[in-house]
């Protein structure tokens, strides 16, 4: 199996049925993606300036890493209804990078790719596309909820 680009990503609620690779698939708009990689760390000085940093590491000692999204969104009005119903709740996310096309995206295969679980912020709609409303630019917020 092998990741690939592409120009969606998929998201859904935890418990829901991922039943084919279409469902829950959204088209991201260019250059609405934004990766928030953080470090869980703060720095403080003694009374005699000395550092101690505090920094959340793994059993490995390597430095936390809470891979929160940023993600502006083409969406039609139905997806734009399934959002909508998803806020506030805990979501499974395969970002952009995921399975070859070849391979299925179904929860049987969740372990061996990318994704991995977000909580889903309120959405903000910025825009309409169309006079009709039947196209949106909706912008989510996905909080790494994974650890």
């Amino acid at each position: 199996m092998t990741n690939e680009v592409r120009d969606h990503f998929h998201l859904w609620a935890v418990g829901d049925t991922f039943a084919s690779n279409t469902d829950y698939e959204y088209k991201i708009l260019l250059g609405g993606l934004k990766d928030i990689p953080t470090a869980i760390a703060s720095h403080v000085r003694a009374l005699n300036a000395s550092s101690h940093p505090h920094v959340l590491v793994d059993e490995y000692g390597n430095p936390v890493l809470i891979k929160d999204v940023m993600l502006k969104v083409v969406a039609s009005l139905a997806q734009r209804a399934t959002l909508a119903a998803i806020q506030g709740k805990q979501c499974y996310y395969l970002p952009i990078c995921h399975m070859d096309v070849g391979d299925t995206h179904a929860t049987a295969n969740v372990a061996e790719s990318p994704g991995y679980l977000v909580f889903m912020m309120p959405m903000a709609d910025d825009a309409m596309l169309d006079p009709l409303g039947e196209y949106w630019i909706v912008s989510l917020t996905l909080k790494d909820d994974s650890f």
